[in-house]
């Protein structure tokens, strides 16, 4: 399948996301319950968040549109998630939400993706607009630290920035920084 016809795809109709629970509601931030939820998820060497893009979101969409053991396509899906990790190493992660439709997800063909299986919890969610360049999404973090009732709740190791719209939609795009709270 052609990139223009992937996007396009990518493109049409409302993506299904996460369900998710409101448990509380704060200016500036709440904090959600998930479920138990699959994700297909690319580890990249060697490389910052500023240097990943459109190859690294490509792989995801093949693995979607077909590039997998079974050779079928996936429903496209929201949202877009990198793991963000204050450690010193390169290495990061980029993952795509499963739905839940596809009961037996195919395993990918490419040896960097794996599927993951994200276990049930809570997270504390900030929601901006725009794009976000890195500097905007450590800010949104760390305003989101900030805000924090109990600041000793999070798990503030590594932060997700989670993004929902394709890169082509220029207004009313929607991300979110979501910081793990523990258990």
């Amino acid at each position: 399948m052609s990139f223009l016809r992937a996007v396009r795809k990518a493109m049409a109709g409302v993506r299904e996301e996460p369900k998710f629970e409101v448990v509380n509601k704060y200016d500036g931030y709440e904090i959600r319950s998930y479920p138990e939820t699959v994700w297909i998820t690319l580890k990249i060497t060697g490389k910052t968040h500023a240097e990943c893009g459109r190859p690294e979101f490509s792989r995801l969409l093949g693995y979607i549109n077909g590039n997998n053991e079974t050779g079928v396509s996936l429903p496209m899906t929201s949202p877009v998630v990198f793991r963000v990790s204050f450690e010193e190493s390169k290495d990061l992660t980029v993952s795509l939400f499963l739905s839940p439709s596809v009961e037996d997800p195919p395993k990918p063909k490419d040896s960097d993706m794996s599927l993951f299986q994200a276990p049930a919890g809570q997270l504390f969610v900030r929601t901006f607009s725009g794009f976000a360049s890195d500097a905007e999404w450590k800010k949104e973090f760390e305003q989101l630290q900030s805000e924090l009732e109990d600041p000793e709740e999070a798990v503030t190791s590594f932060y997700y920035r989670s993004a929902f719209d394709p890169p082509f939609k220029m207004v009313g795009r929607r991300n979110e920084v979501w910081i793990a709270r523990k258990k």
